[in-house]
């Protein structure tokens, strides 16, 4: 099975979010949305996930809370819901996945999905039309995280000015891959 790498580029933050873009091959699938940077400690549900490379597989169906509202998007769109795309071995954080959200609350740590820029009610960056953008970018990240099995991954940069230097991970696939 071929591997397959997509591409987060965090580009702006404002404190309280981080918007960004993700991309495969060079071409745009979505904007995203991510809690804040924070240095440390990590605080649940209110901080971004350091950035790094992540195996990316399919959560098996019935195991997310948020199946059935997956179920319903990628139908209304004439799509399959085939399980969450989660991100695996995040270092302090667990079930992170990658899904709908316009704003940074309705985040916890995870990666939503967005197709335009907007503010949210407290001022901070948000991201509009987000189910939207997930039932177009689901497909892609689903049908990679399936057929390339262990070789579908998620490289996430910061180039929001954070000072994130250097990643606490390689960037290099673990396992010397």
């Amino acid at each position: 099975m071929s591997e397959i790498t997509f591409a987060l580029d965090r580009l702006e933050h404002d404190g309280l979010a981080t918007r960004g873009e993700l991309s495969v091959g060079g071409r745009l699938l979505c904007l995203t949305l991510e809690d804040r940077f924070r240095a440390a400690p990590k605080v649940p549900g209110e901080t971004r996930i350091p950035a790094g490379l992540y195996r990316l597989e399919l959560k098996p169906i019935g195991t997310s809370r948020f199946d059935a509202q997956a179920a319903r998007i990628m139908a209304k769109a004439g799509g399959d819901h085939l399980g969450m795309v989660r991100l695996m071995a995040v270092p302090n954080f667990s079930e992170i996945l990658i899904h709908w959200g316009n704003y940074h609350t309705n985040s916890e740590g995870c990666i939503l999905t967005g197709r335009g820029k907007m503010t949210g009610p407290d001022g901070a960056l948000a991201v509009s039309a987000s189910q939207d953008a997930y039932a177009a970018v689901y497909p892609v990240l689903a049908r990679a995280a399936h057929a390339a099995g262990p070789g579908a991954w998620l490289r996430i940069a910061d180039n929001d000015g954070t000072g994130a230097k250097k990643s606490p991970l390689p960037l290099a696939r673990p396992g010397g891959n």
